[in-house]
């Protein structure tokens, strides 16, 4: 680095200054850590944000799974009968109103009369409630990193013993 002296009038003064002067090199350098130091500060950055997004859908799923277990549990408190049929089970309620679940590709279907909605929620959900336990097996096919085709087929697999009991909750 190399000083420069210049001098300067103000109000009929002379005064002078000295400032730092780069070369080439330097100011590569310079510009090189300065470049580094941002990359990091953005990868820093990049990874909280990122774990805030998991964090951010592992609640999301949490709470749909708390409001599925909510409406399955006040289905099963007024149905009369609970009937499994291949894939589909069915609560039948004392006012003869029907509310069927039925796993889909997307989640669990819930239908009362002709209003569906679906819960999106892991299969794994159902064992936990009605088993308070997962299969080994179940338990290691299905991770955060699972795809929505790949839950598609294990849920497929596992469909009928999972509806199986619920059917052996309550019987006619």
């Amino acid at each position: 680095m190399h000083t420069i002296l210049s001098r300067k009038v103000i109000n009929n003064q002379i005064t002078f200054a000295r400032y730092p002067a780069f070369t080439i090199t330097e100011l590569a350098v310079s510009l090189l850590i300065s470049g580094l130091i941002v990359l990091a500060a953005f990868n820093v950055m990049d990874g909280f944000s990122s774990l805030a997004a998991k964090t951010t859908l592992q609640n999301n799923i949490h709470l749909e799974k708390i409001q599925f277990f909510k409406a399955i549990s006040e289905d099963m408190g007024k149905a009369k009968t609970i009937k499994h049929y291949d894939d589909e089970t069915i609560f039948y309620l004392p006012d003869e109103q029907e509310i069927s679940y039925k796993i889909e590709y997307d989640g669990v279907v819930r239908t009362i009369g002709e209003v569906s909605d679906t819960i999106s929620i892991v299969i794994t959900s159902w064992h936990m409630i009605y088993q308070n336990k997962l299969p080994t097996a179940l338990e290691m096919e299905v991770t955060s990193e699972t795809t929505d085709i790949e839950l598609y087929r294990i849920l497929k697999r596992y469909d009928n013993e999972v509806l199986m009991n619920l059917t052996s909750l309550k019987t006619e």
